[in-house]
């Protein structure tokens, strides 16, 4: 019997990740308020396929918890 839920949960992922990742350009260029300097550095890990959660993360972090001195992304090189 296939399993409905846990593919229904795919197609809305899939179909939220779409519709994020077309709205990016908009979303990247809106300003990010808040935020206390953070005294140490951030590393991050990213590919392309996760790159539209991978942005929320960021401007997430930058908007409640702060900016750090630096932070950096490693890509995975796709």
């Amino acid at each position: 019997m296939p399993k409905y839920g846990y593919h229904l949960a795919r197609a809305e992922g899939n179909a939220t990740r779409t519709i994020y990742r077309a709205l990016l350009p908009a979303i990247a260029r809106r300003r990010i308020s808040g935020g206390a300097p953070l005294s140490f550095n951030v590393f991050a890990y990213s590919g392309e396929k996760s790159l539209p959660e991978q942005i929320a993360s960021i401007r997430s972090f930058l908007k409640y918890v702060g900016r750090p001195n630096r932070f950096t992304i490693v890509s995975d090189g796709t």
